[in-house]
């Protein structure tokens, strides 16, 4: 798999992002309503990660810990979703992405650690409202 762009300016080569790249877009042309669609271009994109084993020494875009960080957002959005199905199939597939990603996607968790906190924030109140009615 060769995954570099060739840089004008001779420096490091520069990582095709490409799967990333239209992942968002597919993101956010997809109507809400279509939440499964989102879902499964989510897993799509997760299972195109190879198993790490085979592929060390290889730099691609689920490596390079930069790259990874794009998928903030988009990540983000889905567990934002009120859709519970939606929120538990992409934590799932975090979970994935995670143990496939390993370290590299340690700016990503980073990243989406405050959507993941006011989340949990989130469910405290209404939980919290709840009892106390």
């Amino acid at each position: 798999m060769d995954s570099f762009v060739q840089n004008p300016r001779g420096r490091r080569p520069q990582i095709d992002d490409t799967p990333i790249q239209d992942f968002i877009i597919y993101l956010e042309k997809t109507p809400a309503d279509q939440w499964a669609k989102k879902a499964d271009a989510f897993e799509k994109l997760v299972a195109s990660i190879p198993n790490p084993a085979n592929v060390q020494g290889t730099i691609e875009w689920f490596s390079d810990p930069r790259i990874l960080r794009h998928l903030a957002v988009s990540i983000g959005a889905l567990l934002k979703d009120s859709r519970s199905t939606l929120v538990k199939r992409s934590c799932e597939t975090c979970t994935q992405l995670w143990n496939k990603c390993g370290p590299d996607a340690r700016y990503l968790l980073k990243d989406i650690m405050p959507v993941i906190l006011g989340i949990h924030a989130q469910t405290v109140q209404v939980i919290r409202k709840y009892v106390q009615n």
